[in-house]
C-alpha cells in the first residue's frame, strides 16, 4: 500500500517522540483518487486507514481531497486541502498528483518544503526532473510492464480472469520533504 513508508518517513524524522508523531498525523494531507472505482486508489486509501488506526488515530474525511489522476486534479486538490487546513505534508497517490500539488502550493506562496512536504507514488521519472526533486513511494516500472504484459496475453491466450498483483516498492527520499 505504500503508506507505510510515508508514516515510516515521518515518524523517522521525528526522533521518536511519541506527541510529535501524533501530532504530524493530524498535519498529512491524502490526495487520492477514486476509491470507489480504483482498485490501486483503494488498496493505497486502506494503507493510510490502518497506519492512522495502528496509532489509533481518527483519519477525517476532509483531510482526504479526491482527485482525477492529474496534475490539474493534484493542483485543485492541493488548494481545496489548504482552503479546509493547514497542512504540513500532503500524500498524493500518484506522482502526477503530487507534481500538480507542488504547483498548487506554490501558486498560494508556499514553500516546497519549508511550508509543506509533498510525496508521490509511482516514481516516475519527471519527478527525478522536477523542481524540487520529488519524493515518491517508487515501483519497479520494468517489472510493472513484464508482469502486465504477461497477465495481458495469458488472458487472451487462456482466457485468465483479471488479477491484481503487487510490485516491489520503496521509498525514495529527495528534496520535496523537510528533514
Amino acid at each position: 500500500d505504500g503508506f507505510f513508508f510515508v508514516e515510516q518517513f515521518f515518524v523517522a524524522h521525528l526522533a521518536g517522540n511519541t506527541a510529535e508523531q501524533t501530532q504530524i498525523f493530524f498535519l498529512i494531507g491524502i490526495i487520492s483518487g477514486d476509491i470507489t472505482c480504483s482498485g490501486p486508489s483503494r488498496r493505497r486509501y486502506e494503507g493510510c486507514c490502518r497506519a492512522y488506526e495502528e496509532r489509533g488515530l481518527p483519519l477525517w474525511a476532509d483531510y482526504c481531497v479526491r482527485s482525477p489522476f492529474s496534475m490539474e486534479g493534484g493542483y485543485r486538490a492541493a488548494q481545496e486541502l489548504l482552503e479546509r487546513h493547514n497542512v504540513s505534508a500532503i500524500f498524493a497517490m500518484s506522482d502526477f498528483m503530487a507534481i500538480g500539488a507542488i504547483r498548487g502550493l506554490t501558486d498560494l506562496g508556499l514553500r516546497v518544503p519549508e511550508d509543506v512536504s509533498v510525496i508521490g507514488y509511482d516514481g516516475i521519472e519527471l519527478g527525478n526532473y522536477y523542481i524540487p526533486k520529488l519524493t515518491t513511494i517508487g515501483q519497479q516500472a520494468d517489472l510493472l510492464a513484464k508482469r502486465g504484459l504477461r497477465l495481458l496475453l495469458e488472458g487472451i491466450e487462456k482466457h485468465s480472469p483479471a488479477c491484481h498483483e503487487t510490485v516491489p516498492y520503496e521509498l525514495v527520499i529527495h528534496a520535496s520533504v523537510a528533514r
